[in-house]
């Protein structure tokens, strides 16, 4: 055996994430991680393995680089507890991996988007996603289209159906409906 494939077996595969950097202008960085394996033989029963194809950006994932939620004396260590950790909630993809002996509803090559656990990160090419927070993409969306919706989505349905009991009939009113979530309340409100 050369020494030249003696370095090759030992090389770990990498793949590119966007991370929390506090020593950077920007606040974030493009930092290599080790690459998942793709055989599903690392995951958790309750995560599939996801190429990530589309990422939605969300307010949150500057207010956890700014800290500006916290008390000011407490933003310092906001901001220590994120460094390094991958950016972002919101996903769309294709499924890679499931684990062996898992009788999870998706399978290989299924299209699906959802949000990541906070600071678990979904700016990465590879995420091992929770299946109780994804869904499989509607094939009418876009993976770019899906990947925008979970936070927002969410968001809506729970304040509208579940916080405010909105039913069928019903008048309401929404102030502020031009954001990020006010622009999905309407078409969820109107849907109702």
């Amino acid at each position: 055996m050369s020494l030249c494939s003696r370095r090759e077996r030992s090389v770990v595969p990498k793949m590119n994430t966007i991370s929390y950097s506090v020593h950077d202008d920007e606040g974030v960085k493009l930092l290599p991680k080790s690459k998942p394996s793709l055989d599903g033989s690392s995951l958790a029963k309750d995560r599939v393995l996801v190429q990530v194809i589309a990422c939605g950006v969300n307010p949150v994932d500057a207010k956890y680089n700014v800290g500006d939620k916290l008390p000011d004396f407490m933003a310092p260590l906001g901001r220590r507890l994120v460094e390094g950790r991958t950016v972002g909630f919101d996903f769309a993809g294709k499924v890679v991996a499931v684990p062996a002996g898992s009788c999870s509803e998706f399978a290989v090559g299924d299209a699906v988007f959802g949000t990541m656990p906070p600071l678990e990160g979904s700016f990465a090419e590879y995420i091992e996603a929770p299946v109780a927070q994804i869904a499989k993409k509607p094939t009418q969306l876009s993976f770019e289209e899906a990947a925008v919706l979970p936070l927002v989505g969410l968001t809506c349905l729970q304040s509208l159906k579940h916080d405010c009991g909105l039913k069928e009939g019903q008048h309401l009113l929404l102030v502020g409906a031009s954001g990020g979530v006010g622009h999905v309340a309407v078409q969820v409100a109107k849907a109702v």
